[in-house]
């Protein structure tokens, strides 16, 4: 957003966050890592990801299932 580039993807902390991605259910944040080093233990290079901002949260989970199927 805004030319901005870099964003972690983290749980709560006492801070909170300075922009980053920060999931209310921290089992999310551990699927989003599980998903990406399974890529990068295949040998396949982690995805460009998309930030999508929506309410419709089962959007997201179908997309992360889709994600997964093809890793």
């Amino acid at each position: 957003m805004r030319g901005r580039a870099g964003f972690a993807i983290h749980g709560r902390g006492p801070r909170g966050s300075d922009g980053c991605i920060v999931p209310t259910d921290f089992n999310m944040v551990q699927v989003i890592y599980a998903l990406v080093k399974g890529r990068e233990t295949a040998g396949n290079p982690a995805p460009t990801l998309a930030v999508v901002a929506i309410g419709d949260l089962d959007s997201i989970e179908r997309r992360i299932r889709q994600w997964a199927e093809t890793a």
